[in-house]
């Protein structure tokens, strides 16, 4: 199977700004961010709020507010290399009383107690940190908990269970049920000249926010390119043993969303038996989907199980440039 040859505008880097809106959680959102920042000013991250573990899980659990965590990371990941940036990101030690907390984490819930309001919280640490872009939570909700059921029929609450499933989730959904994601999210659905989905852990931080009412129904109503980053490695429990066909067969059974285009690591090597994790390398029958297929060397070569944040910029960038190239 060949991919699709395309390309590069570079004229449109930092120029056009064309209006980007990234939809994830977790690393693979931020570690995409950190390289998307540099080809538009107009960048959106719609974040996953169904995390329940580490620091974010204890401080949801405390203060009643929406889990920061992937906020957070996606938040330093569009600031500059600045002391602040540091200080953000700072993990206290594990022999305190704050052991395992974050200082982004606890800033914004700091602000989120004083505003009342998740999203403003998140405005005020965006000017704080310089961000170039912005970060939205797919809701303002502290009490979305997410739901799975295993092929052997056992019913998991919460995200961390979905997780750590050793069996494959046949069912997902949250409760309580039937919430509508927030105005400002949809909003920005329907403003993106060029909708990216993923990477991240399929199960946890990608699909949860298509469970929300006016996610799908704003995407599918969009004309702009639906692009789907699929993960170059499998995650232990999560995704054990999927195939490239298997990510985009189990999002697309879900949420119901018709991908314009899917972009597949080409650059795939056997990974250490102990890693527990395999290379998510795409199949040829991954011809019978009704998508553009391309296969690109996105890998990071000093981690394998992660993406190179430029590498896949650029991709990006290339078929949103071409596809302007092609409409115009």
């Amino acid at each position: 199977m060949t991919s699709k040859k395309l390309i590069l505008d570079t004229s449109r880097q930092n120029s056009d700004n064309p209006n980007v809106v990234a939809i994830g959680g977790g690393t693979g959102l931020s570690n995409l961010l950190k390289g998307l920042k540099g080809w538009t000013n107009n960048l959106t991250a719609i974040v996953t709020v169904a995390d329940d573990g580490g620091s974010s899980g204890k401080l949801r659990k405390d203060l009643n507010i929406p889990p920061p965590g992937d906020v957070r990371n996606c938040l330093a990941a569009l600031s500059p290399d600045t002391l602040i940036k540091y200080l953000f990101q700072h993990q206290f030690n594990q022999d305190t009383s704050l052991a395992g907390h974050r200082l982004g984490n606890l800033i914004l819930a700091a602000i989120q107690q004083d505003t009342g309001d998740f999203e403003k919280s998140i405005e005020i640490a965006s000017e704080m940190l310089g961000a170039a872009g912005f970060v939205l939570p797919v809701s303002n909700r502290s009490d979305i908990v997410l739901m799975g059921r295993t092929s052997s029929g056992n019913i998991l609450t919460g995200e961390s269970a979905v997780g750590h499933s050793s069996e494959r989730i046949e069912e997902i959904w949250i409760e309580p049920k039937f919430v509508r994601a927030s105005i400002s999210v949809v909003s920005a659905i329907e403003d993106a000249d060029l909708l990216i989905i993923g990477p991240g852990s399929l199960y946890t931080s990608i699909i949860p926010n298509f469970l929300f009412g006016g996610i799908t129904e704003a995407i599918t109503k969009s004309n702009a390119l639906k692009l789907f980053i699929c993960n170059v490695a499998t995650e232990i429990h999560e995704t054990d043993d999927f195939s490239a066909y298997d990510h985009i067969k189990v999002f697309q059974s879900v949420t119901g969303v018709k991908l314009s285009h899917i972009i597949f690591n080409s650059n795939c090597k056997v990974l250490s038996e102990y890693s527990g994790q395999k290379c998510v390398y795409p199949e040829s029958y991954l011809n019978e989907l009704d998508s553009t297929i391309l296969l690109k060397d996105v890998i990071n070569e000093k981690n394998r199980i992660m993406h190179d944040s430029y590498k896949l910029a650029k991709e990006i960038m290339m078929v949103d440039a071409v596809c302007n190239v092609k409409t115009n």
